[in-house]
């Protein structure tokens, strides 16, 4: 038996996403400007990761805040954000010896809200349109009396959890937001 690790889950996601342009490549359904594009985001990546490593003492403050605080803790997340949080469950699972619930944000049934838990929301690069949905089912975690701590796109994107969020780590943009 043996656990992933981060390296692995992110060499994954990069080795997925290049099969992915090269299929697309073959069967020519994205440009070669849209593959250009998408292959420098892919080789920005590093420099966004640092971004966020840059803010450690930022992160580390508000993880000292609620953490120690919150008995019980719980990740969501919608689309390609449910998988971070299935990723950022087993990790907190690993390091904390918790018990960590993961939902999609919009589901909450595995998530029990009476126990008023820290919920770590992962919202980065959600679609415009669903933006007023993610941020409802953060006013329902706050609602009950809940830690929501909210991941989300730097800008406009963050700011609108701000209100009823514990916290928002603002993260930089990835990518250009083409969908495979």
């Amino acid at each position: 038996m043996s656990v992933a690790s981060t390296k692995a889950y992110y060499s994954q996601i990069a080795a997925g996403k290049l099969t992915a342009l090269f299929i697309a490549d073959t069967l020519r359904t994205l440009s070669q400007p849209e593959i250009r594009t998408e292959m420098l985001d892919l080789e920005a990546l590093p420099d966004k990761i640092s971004e966020v490593l840059d803010r450690e003492d930022e992160i580390a403050a508000c993880a000292t805040e609620v953490a120690p605080r919150s008995r019980y803790w719980a990740v969501t997340g919608s689309g390609t954000n449910y998988l971070a949080a299935l990723e950022i469950r087993i990790k907190l699972s690993e390091l904390c010896y918790k018990s960590i619930p993961v939902d999609f944000t919009e589901d909450k049934k595995h998530i029990d809200l009476s126990t008023e838990p820290l919920t770590l929301v992962i919202a980065n690069d959600v679609p415009p349109a669903l933006l007023g949905d993610v941020q409802k089912e953060i006013a329902i975690f706050k609602a009950h009396n809940g830690r929501p701590v909210v991941f989300a796109t730097r800008g406009p994107e963050a700011e609108t959890f701000a209100a009823d969020a514990e916290h928002v780590i603002s993260l930089p943009k990835i990518g250009s937001g083409l969908a495979f």
